[in-house]
């Protein structure tokens, strides 16, 4: 949702907002292009990513100006005049609202007023989002964070005034830079101040949810400020806002946020790092009508031409687990500035810019000129020394798996693998297999002889249990490892109790094996995907993990009688309980994976 995004955006700048930069040599084409027309690439797919910002902007023109003419909104920009502030020039526009350049008179001082615009004053929710910008921006004071100074209500119109910042947002410093890249440098010290406004922000308890490089800003003096925080979270109680509402902008937005899954600081680091990633490289980590599946499944590579130290610290931020990432900002700005160290050595971010430009003069080949003294007498040409006319060594495959592997292990990507939960499959599969052994050799070789129908109530509650607890040491995550484990439990004793539910119910003597196979298999599924549920507190994610789970736990037995009379002709007994535990751990935990798929909610 676009809000202040272009604020102080002057009319010179619009039309380069406009153009679309290839991914490929990154030359700037036409908003309506096809093709590059340096390369030939085809550019098609980014009109398509910028297809509903643009749609929201373009809607928004035709808005205003009818605002602007309007008698209504002529009535309140004559009352605002007249009483204050003399309003000067529109500095941007959004979809919730236009930004003016105004003047107060009273203090001599320029000011930024932000109008919404009249078509939405009857509007209960753009109001609502209007009132929450004003209560999230205005109880924090920070050099860092745009001022708000009063919001006012009238019944011609409503507007914020807030502090008015004459220099330009990042994305259109980025406009103007070859390949849209920043160095280093400048990534370290804008990051690190928007850092030092979000370890604010956050410890009053409010989360921006759309840290992107139009919303932040850089004064003429070059202070960092964030703006726009129309859709920023207040969280004072877990019901002051609804946690599962999907706002943001899609290409900057967290996994969790993409989700709908509740949100803290650790969603706007993984915003902050998108930007970063950007500022970097000339483009964000993902684009297109994949980004958001995309954001949920893949990690983004290295960036070319950035040092090892500073991909390690982006790459850290963009980790799927919020657990994964630099836990705060204040931690993020330690690692930027060099007072925590990541492992990996940081002399390139200190070595001065002078020093950099000697080295690479000095790998470059010698010239063929002949040197001239001063008087014009011809000087010997100097002997040059050992090792400083060298050509750099030729960058092999080697050396890229080297790189790639160093930045991998210091991004924490050894700790918090992104594919855990592939991994689920794996761990629910051996211990499916465990408990079926463990099943055979109890009954085998235990001091106790058990009947055929006491083993089978025994061996759901061990297949449950030993389920959940895979499921919880797959994800390295203790609560979740105790949460598995009492669900799959209580999943086991349902399932013990069923059978005799069913009969009772049914008036039926005996239930044949086959039946009280589905039934109980679909029980423990469901139990487990329960757990998950409640794990992450989202009431629909609960019931479509119950569902889910419930089909993997009939799809595994309904598999494993399939096998079973494939191979009947050499089955042996003690194969039911192995083959049948596997196949429930495997088919419940795939089954759960589907249903954390974003395309499952739809």
């Amino acid at each position: 949702m676009p809000g202040l995004s272009t604020l102080n955006s002057r009319p010179e700048h619009r039309e380069r907002d406009r153009l679309m930069h290839c991914d490929k040599c990154h030359a700037e084409n036409r908003d309506d292009a096809n093709f590059c027309y340096r390369c030939g690439q085809s550019v098609v797919h980014l009109r398509a990513a910028d297809k509903e910002e643009a749609e929201i902007d373009t809607a928004s023109l035709s808005p205003i100006a009818a605002a602007e003419e309007s008698a209504t909104s002529k009535q309140a920009t004559r009352r605002v005049m007249s009483g204050r502030y003399e309003l000067r020039e529109m500095l941007g526009h959004g979809g919730m609202g236009v930004v003016y350049r105004a003047c107060d008179h009273q203090l001599g001082m320029d000011v930024a007023i932000k109008f919404l615009p009249v078509q939405f004053a009857a509007n209960f929710m753009a109001v609502e989002c209007f009132k929450r910008e004003a209560r999230a921006a205005m109880r924090l004071s920070h050099p860092n964070i745009v001022r708000f100074y009063n919001f006012e209500e009238m019944a011609e119109g409503k507007y914020l005034l807030m502090e008015f910042i004459g220099g330009e947002s990042l994305a259109l410093i980025a406009s103007r830079k070859p390949e849209r890249r920043f160095a280093e440098s400048e990534v370290i010290r804008y990051a690190g101040e928007v850092c030092d406004a979000l370890k604010y922000a956050h410890a009053e308890n409010v989360v921006h949810r759309d840290i992107k490089p139009s919303n932040i800003l850089v004064t003429p003096d070059g202070r960092v400020k964030l703006a726009d925080f129309g859709i920023a979270l207040i969280k004072e109680t877990a019901t002051d806002e609804a946690e599962n509402e999907i706002a943001g902008t899609p290409t900057y937005m967290s996994p969790e946020q993409i989700l709908g899954k509740p949100v803290d600081g650790k969603s706007d680091i993984y915003s902050l790092g998108v930007t970063m990633y950007e500022m970097l490289a000339g483009q964000p980590p993902f684009r297109g009508k994949d980004a958001r599946d995309r954001h949920i499944h893949e990690m983004p590579g290295p960036i070319q031409g950035v040092t090892d130290w500073m991909n390690a610290i982006v790459l850290k931020c963009l980790r799927k687990e919020p657990e994964a990432r630099w836990q705060d900002a204040a931690e993020l700005k330690d690692v930027l500035t060099g007072k925590k160290d990541i492992g990996i050595p940081i002399r390139s971010k200190y070595e001065p810019e002078w020093a950099r430009a000697e080295a690479e003069r000095r790998m470059r080949a010698p010239t063929s000129a002949v040197p001239q003294a001063p008087n014009g007498e011809v000087k010997p040409p100097e002997q040059a020394r050992f090792g400083l006319e060298r050509t750099p060594r030729p960058f092999t495959q080697s050396d890229v798996r080297e790189r790639v592997e160093k930045i991998k292990r210091f991004a924490g990507f050894a700790e918090h693998a992104s594919e855990r939960e592939q991994a689920r499959m794996a761990f629910g599969t051996l211990a499916g297999i465990v408990g079926g052994i463990a099943i055979v050799l109890g009954d085998r070789y235990g001091p106790w002889r058990l009947s055929h129908a006491m083993l089978l109530h025994l061996s759901w509650i061990i297949y449950a249990a030993l389920i959940g607890l895979a499921i919880g040491a797959a994800q390295r995550k203790p609560a979740k490892l105790l949460l598995s484990f009492i669900f799959g439990i209580m999943g086991g004793l349902v399932a013990w109790l069923l059978p005799g539910w069913i009969r009772a119910a049914t008036g039926e003597a005996r239930l044949g094996s086959a039946q009280v196979g589905f039934f109980c298999s679909a029980v423990i599924g469901s139990f487990l995907g329960m757990s998950d549920g409640v794990y992450e507190r989202s009431l629909t994610y609960f019931v479509r993990c119950l569902l889910w789970g419930g089909l993997g736990g009939v799809i595994g037995i309904a598999v494993f009688w399939g096998i079973k009379y494939a191979f009947s002709a050499f089955w042996l007994p003690p194969l039911n309980w192995v083959v049948a535990g596997g196949a429930l751990g495997f088919f419940i935990n795939m089954s759960l994976g589907l249903a954390k798929k974003p395309w499952m909610k739809r």
